[in-house]
């Protein structure tokens, strides 16, 4: 059933519009402000994990019931949650379509345009606003932005989704993602008067503090996947290139999943390295941003498939 359930979320993310959607985001991310305790104003900051913690233990306590009530009531209903919330988490047309207008606006020459459709998109998920100057460094920041995003708000989900089948996880995961980024808010809005610690200074410092951070409780959620999806877009490209990439970009980023996911899509695509020198003349001198967006696509057909593949020897519920 999960993987019927995976398949109309897909074909629903792929027809239905965002509008209703991202209106009910908009609504969630109210009400979880509810639940926020600012314990470091508070002059607690010992407490200050629960800052995050409560938030996403209510809406997954919450989830838990809506989902059991309902399977009591009625079991489809049930089953039609898990697939809202899925759907809820799933962006990959979002995605797609701006892949394709910011290729449209640079076939005409219209640079200034594709810049400004890509800063509202970024922004809509980045807290900060890249500096973009001209073509090259617009495809390469797509594209690094473009995979974050596509794990984020595709493969990770999917693979929480087929790990245990149901709401709760889901939501577990869209909570420490929301938590995360409320967290680099607060720091590049000055409320708080101390640099943001990266995770590895965290974990040089202590290691409790670090694992109770909700970055590194999102970096757990999405170490599997991340690298699932590295293998995919590895074997669907140049192996060879894109595995030295991933492990140069470990080399200086020890508790990030985006470096060397980012790293293996712009060496996949012809954007990094001397190696991918020349890529562009084997695929037909098609563009990278379009070479991307056709590599995400295939990443998900594969995903799919091997999906079908498990349900079929009944390793899926």
């Amino acid at each position: 059933m999960a993987f019927f359930a995976l398949i109309l979320a897909v074909i629903l993310e792929t027809f239905l519009s965002t509008d209703p959607l991202d209106a009910f985001k908009a609504r969630v991310q109210q009400f979880s402000v509810q639940f926020e305790v600012r314990f470091d104003r508070l002059g607690a900051p010992s407490l200050v994990v629960l800052q995050w913690v409560v938030p996403v233990l209510v809406w997954c306590g919450l989830a838990w019931l809506a989902h059991r009530f309902l399977n009591n009531l009625y079991s489809p209903l049930a089953g039609l949650f898990s697939l809202f919330v899925l759907v809820y988490a799933l962006r990959f047309r979002q995605m797609a379509e701006v892949f394709t207008n910011l290729q449209l606006f640079l076939n005409q020459g219209d640079f200034y345009r594709a810049r400004e459709l890509y800063l509202d998109w970024h922004k809509t998920y980045g807290l900060n606003e890249p500096h973009i100057h001209n073509p090259e460094e617009l495809m390469i920041d797509a594209v690094s932005h473009g995979a974050e995003r596509a794990l984020r708000q595709y493969f990770a989900p999917v693979f929480l989704f087929l790990l245990i089948p149901g709401p709760v996880l889901l939501v577990f995961y869209l909570g420490v993602l929301y938590s995360v980024t409320q967290d680099k808010a607060r720091h590049q809005q000055l409320e708080l008067a101390v640099e943001h610690p990266t995770m590895s200074e965290l974990w040089a410092t202590s290691r409790i503090q670090a694992i109770a951070n909700p970055r590194f409780v999102l970096y757990a959620l999405e170490w599997i996947p991340t690298r699932l999806l590295g293998l995919t877009i590895g074997l669907l490209a140049q192996f060879d290139d894109t595995l030295f990439a991933w492990r140069q970009a470990l080399l200086h980023s020890r508790f990030s999943n985006r470096a060397p996911l980012a790293a293996a899509c712009l060496t996949a695509v012809g954007l990094s390295g001397d190696a991918t020198r020349g890529r562009s003349d084997s695929t037909g001198g098609a563009s990278p941003l379009m070479l991307f967006r056709r590599l995400l696509f295939r990443s998900i057909v594969v995903w799919l498939g091997l999906a079908l593949l498990l349900a079929v020897v009944a390793l899926l519920p």
